[in-house]
């Protein structure tokens, strides 16, 4: 299945304290590290959401997609990227994933049929930012904006109830692979 992959990293990382694409692990910028991560997957096109007026990517051979709704979380890049991608299904992955693998990301994309894309489910919590989406969902994500509850986790249940995606449920072996770097101590 032809697919694009975007990289979630548009967002202020106030709780973070500092850009959380630049800090390092095991001695490489997470925004580095997700990009040869997705690279490893070979998707028809490559992209992160960024900052509007971040330049701090230029130059990198992938396509820079400044977020058309900054401040409303994940899901204003999300929509951003839909509208802008060529594949009708397109992955995200979240920068601050760092524990996050290639076999992982590749299960989400196998289980994907045409027509719907895929959001993991770890026990009962649905994880949002490392899924796969429809291009044409992309309305969707504009009409969840609307109504005031911006959370990219109601986007993926709207795009559930509406049969645009399907949940893949995490084996526990998997579930580390979701860990995120959200405040200073959830580095060590």
């Amino acid at each position: 299945m032809k697919f694009s992959a975007v990289i979630l990293c548009g967002g202020q990382s106030r709780r973070m304290g500092r850009d959380k694409a630049w800090i390092e692990c095991e001695g490489e910028p997470l925004i580095l590290r997700q990009l040869a991560l997705l690279r490893q997957l070979e998707p028809e096109q490559l992209g992160v959401s960024i900052r509007p007026g971040d330049t701090s990517l230029s130059g990198q051979d992938i396509l820079l997609l400044p977020d058309r709704w900054p401040g409303r979380g994940p899901l204003g890049g999300i929509v951003t990227a839909l509208e802008e991608v060529r594949e009708s299904h397109v992955l995200f992955l979240a920068v601050d994933m760092p524990r996050m693998t290639a076999g992982v990301l590749r299960g989400l994309l196998q289980s994907c049929r045409e027509g719907a894309g895929v959001v993991p489910r770890i026990g009962k919590a649905v994880e949002p930012l490392a899924a796969v989406y429809l291009r044409a969902s992309a309305h969707r994500g504009r009409e969840v904006m609307e109504t005031g509850n911006g959370s990219a986790r109601a986007f993926a249940e709207a795009c559930a109830r509406a049969g645009e995606l399907v949940f893949h449920d995490i084996r526990d072996d998997e579930a580390a692979a979701f860990d995120n770097w959200n405040f200073p101590d959830d580095r060590s």
